[in-house]
């Protein structure tokens, strides 16, 4: 089962504001994780992997990436969840063990705050 009633409020209010630009029911997949990496933002109730049925996961980042609030958004080469958390803003790639990793300039939210 997926651990999601502990997820931060904008945590939640991202996915769901995703959810509502695609026009489908976010589906997630992984949420608070209590023996997950030590510093992993899903032992904070801080991230999410999800995805929503019928929208690749490169349109789904993409949008992500410009939202104000989302801090690390990444993808894997082995499902076609995304991961968002509320951390620092970067960008991310995992296959395995190979990590790609890069940082990203805040979105500026629509009262042009970070």
């Amino acid at each position: 089962s997926v651990q999601i009633a502990c997820l931060k409020p904008s945590l939640m209010a991202m996915i769901q504001k995703a959810g509502e630009h695609f026009g489908a029911k976010p589906v997630i997949t992984s949420g608070f994780r209590p023996y997950g990496r030590r510093g992993s933002y899903h032992r904070r109730c801080e991230a999410a992997d999800f995805f929503i049925p019928d929208v690749p996961a490169g349109r789904l980042v993409q949008f992500l990436r410009n939202l104000p609030g989302a801090g690390g958004v990444g993808t894997y080469c082995h499902t076609k969840s995304v991961h968002l958390d509320t951390g620092e803003p970067r960008n991310w790639h995992q296959c395995g063990f190979r990590r790609s990793f890069a940082l990203r300039v805040p979105a500026l939210a629509e009262n042009g705050s970070r």
